[in-house]
């Protein structure tokens, strides 16, 4: 599988493995390490490949 993100005007693809993430021909343990590997900074990998619902506003 390959999950594709676009950011900052750039695509981005990365393979899924057994056991951890390929992307650009470095091997990752997590799918947040991918993540912070394309924004620089500290992301939950699931949302930042919007793999996970949006967090709802609450509401009184």
């Amino acid at each position: 599988m390959i999950l594709v993100r676009d950011w900052n005007g750039k695509r981005f693809a990365v393979t899924v493995l057994d056991k951890g993430f390929l992307f650009d021909g470095k091997q990752f343990g997590s799918l947040t390490a991918v993540a912070k590997a394309i924004t620089g900074v500290s992301w939950s990998g699931p949302r930042f490949f919007k793999l996970t619902d949006e967090p709802k506003d609450a509401t009184l």
